[in-house]
């Protein structure tokens, strides 16, 4: 309440007790969320003058509710705390805690003004409506119409009136999932089409046959209906795209931030633990500047590290290093393989040819290291490291490691020796 604005500290002469009343759940007692923060305001009641005004009788209600074939329930949210307090009367709703006194600037419950107070705003409120197709006690609201169509109407007049949420579009559902095997060989404009068709799939109880308006930033889409030389795939899922109604727009990559954000990895952002590899831990490199040169240097990807350095270099090809470079990183001078996050949660720095046998030794060869199997060896390295062909590299330097070859054999069954013998069979 004190972060929503609800409630403020104060220093006030007055000091309501705080009740804490236990909720009808089965949650131990022990959970904040089994009881319900109450102020016993007795006394301040006891005290206060405030205009009378009559509630709503409920069986008068329910007897007044007109024939209806269609009806809908609205609970207003947080209804007394839509009421401020006047500022002179603030003081008068202190309540004391263990953290200091504080007071309400939103009406609270438990006050002998609040109800009636709340049920004349009500009734002032929705007059218009009341007793046509709308019936109201307290924060519970009624209604109802005669047909299908006339309740659309209804609540159309209800939102455009008394609902700001319907000014405004919020979110009610998010989803997403990751691409398996298979479909990671598709193309671009395959897999974006899949986005779509899954979400649609996923969602379609909520509008049925309404219209459905898909942003995409894949121009290529939003022409799918028309398009030609299509895949049989494509084909396929053109013809389960017509079952909907759909309403394409096209949005630019630069005006679709918000949608990107949720889809990729925060490279820019990186710091701290996340360039703080394993793997620079482990070389013990006494001089910065030599694993930067080694990596700039390298016949490998050293063209990556210059390009990334400088795009103007004339040394490299920007054209591959344009397309090439955006897999990689460069960060505090280290050259880093951004295209996935590890099991970590770091990027993986790339390791320069002349630099791979020592990191070998580092993570196989030493005591510490327990000289593993391929596969454990692998598992540990692509954590913390990068570069091409990693794998194949690691198994084979696994493969011919002296000690392994000596020491980590298969137990096979004892072999047996046999004799040959000769037998003569007379008839």
């Amino acid at each position: 309440m004190l972060r929503d604005g609800t409630i403020c500290p104060i220093n006030s002469p007055y000091a309501s007790p705080v009740v804490l009343t236990r909720k009808n759940n089965d949650l131990p007692p022990d959970s904040p969320e089994a009881y319900r923060f109450a102020i016993d305001y007795r006394k301040l009641n006891a005290i206060t003058k405030y205009p009378r005004y009559t509630l709503p009788v409920i069986d008068d209600l329910l007897t007044n509710i007109p024939h209806t074939n269609v009806m809908s329930t609205l609970d207003l949210r947080s209804g007394y705390f839509q009421l401020a307090i006047s500022p002179k009367d603030i003081e008068k709703t202190a309540f004391i805690t263990r953290n200091g006194t504080f007071a309400f600037l939103r009406m609270p419950f438990g006050l002998s003004g609040a109800a009636p107070n709340f049920q004349r705003a009500i009734d002032i409120i929705l007059q218009p409506v009341i007793g046509r197709f709308v019936s109201v006690y307290m924060d519970d609201v009624i209604i109802t119409s005669p047909s299908f169509k006339d309740h659309l109407d209804h609540l159309t007049q209800w939102g455009r009136n008394w609902c700001c949420a319907s000014t405004k579009s919020k979110p009610i559902a998010f989803a997403s999932r990751t691409l398996n095997k298979a479909e990671r060989n598709y193309t671009v404009t395959e897999r974006e089409c899949l986005a779509v068709i899954w979400a649609l799939n996923k969602f379609k109880t909520y509008f049925g046959p309404l219209p459905v308006k898909v942003i995409t930033d894949h121009a290529a889409l939003t022409k799918l209906t028309n398009g030609k030389n299509l895949s049989s795939r494509m084909i396929r899922w053109a013809l389960k795209l017509s079952e909907f109604n759909i309403e394409w727009e096209h949005r630019p990559g630069v005006q679709n931030v918000v949608a990107d954000l949720l889809s990729r990895n925060p490279v820019d952002s990186v710091e701290g633990s996340q360039i703080s590899c394993a793997a620079l831990r482990a070389l013990a490199i006494n001089s910065r500047e030599q694993f930067i040169k080694e990596q700039r240097e390298d016949p490998e990807l050293g063209h990556i590290y210059r390009y990334l350095e400088n795009p103007d270099d004339g040394s490299v090809n920007a054209t591959v290093c344009e397309s090439w470079s955006q897999d990689f990183k460069l960060i505090n001078g280290f050259l880093f393989y951004a295209k996935y996050f590890s099991n970590l949660g770091e990027l993986r720095v790339y390791i320069p040819g002349s630099l791979r046998k020592d990191i070998m030794k580092e993570f196989h060869d030493l005591p510490l290291a327990g000289h593993l199997g391929k596969r454990k060896t692998n598992l540990k390295l692509r954590d913390t490291c990068y570069f091409p062909f990693m794998r194949k590299y690691i198994f084979e330097y696994v493969s011919t490691c002296d000690r392994c070859q000596k020491f980590n054999y298969k137990k096979r069954a004892t072999s047996w020796s046999f004799n040959a013998y000769s037998f003569e069979i007379s008839k």
